[in-house]
Order: C-alpha cells, then structure tokens, then sequence
C-alpha cells in the first residue's frame, strides 16, 4: 500500500481552531498514548470512548503489532490512530464527510508527529473521502489484517450483509473484523464465524463483535 502522509494544518479565517471541540478522549495505549483526539464542532460523529478502545486492544493484543489495518466510517480516526500508536504498519481511513476527514487528518498529524519526536519511522496512513460500499472494490484493494467498522447505528441493519459480503475479500484469514453496534448483532451471513463480543446488553450501551473469515471445510 502506498502511504500518503496527511496534510499539514494551514490556519485561515474559514479553517482555524474555533471549528474544533477538544473531544475528552485520547489515545490510550503506545507511542501516541495520551494525544487528544479532535471532534467538529457541532458534529454527530461518536469517537469509540477511551475505555471501549481499551477493551477491543486489550483483546486484540500482539495481532495489532505491524499489522494492516482498514478503518471504515472513520470519524476523527480513534480506531486506526490507536492501532498505529500500538505498532500497526499502515492504516487506510475511509469517511464520507469531508469535515470530519479534515479533523481525521489533523489528528493523525499530530499522531505522525509524535513518532519524528521519538525517532521512530512513521506508519503509512491513506486518508480516502467517499461512501464505503463505493470505495470497495474501486480505491481500496489489498487484504487487511485488521477491519474496524463503526458505521451510524441508525445505518447497520441496511449496511450489515451488503458489507459483510464484499469485506470477505478483504481480510486476512486470521485476521480479525472489529464491528461497533449499538444493539445486538443481526444473524451472520454465510462465511463469517463469531469470535467474542465486549459490552453489555443494555438499551443505547454500545456492543464491539469481533468476527473472523469461517475456516474451509
């Protein structure tokens, strides 16, 4: 994967610090450990809360180390920026809203610059604006080791076998495709196992699935 950098911060009287909320969430683990994580102001995007990213690499754990990863529905980045401070190689981030793109990027500069400041070589990032479902099979190519997902609740029922579907192509057998739902997960379609599940079964409580490829018969 070819590794395009994130753009610099420029300032200007559209585009300045007032249009971000400093979001209580950080990094939690890594060489970024600690750096915040931007939001829009006025913005619907829910980042992952630091004690469910916990959680999710805690369960993760040595399978994050120089993987591959795909973060789909990105928002500012939380999935993907805690992977690459945790050791992951490479990240491609995919979001439809440019606003929120924009954030993305300026928190996975001040991720870069985290790495420069302790000499460590910076990870690959690729940032790509458009709808999902659009983008794969089209820009996104390659197989992942690691798939976060973490669509708009209101959106998973019509989402779930149509993405499912196509992201058999891409994951790693042994890989591992990191879902976040806002309800219990729907039935499975043909080809993808249940591993685990992290939250608990309570009204608006978020629930993380981890799902791998079925083993061939």
């Amino acid at each position: 994967m070819t590794g395009v950098p994130p753009q610099p911060f420029k300032k200007t009287e559209k585009n300045h610090d007032s249009l971000f909320l400093e979001a209580k969430m950080r990094i939690t683990g890594g060489l970024g450990r600690g750096l915040p994580l931007r939001c829009p102001k006025g913005s619907a995007t829910r980042p992952a809360t630091d004690q469910m990213r916990e959680a999710v690499f805690s369960s993760l754990g040595t399978m994050v180390a120089e993987a591959r990863i795909l973060d789909l529905f990105a928002g500012t980045g939380s999935y993907g920026l805690e992977a690459l401070s945790r050791g992951a190689s490479s990240c491609q981030f995919v979001d439809n809203d440019r606003k929120i793109l924009f954030v993305l990027k300026q928190n996975a500069k001040n991720l870069t610059g985290a790495f420069r400041s302790q000499n460590f070589p910076e990870p690959e990032i690729q940032v790509l604006s458009g709808d999902v479902l659009s983008l794969l099979g089209t820009r996104i190519s390659g197989r992942f080791d690691l798939i976060f997902l973490d669509p708009p609740y209101a959106q998973i029922e019509s989402l779930w076998n149509p993405l499912l579907e196509k992201l058999k192509s891409y994951l790693h057998r042994g890989g591992r495709l990191v879902f976040e739902l806002g309800r219990d997960p729907l039935s499975l379609p043909t080809g993808w196992a249940h591993v685990h599940t992290l939250g608990k079964k309570k009204r608006d409580s978020p629930r993380v699935i981890f799902l791998s490829l079925e083993e061939a018969p």
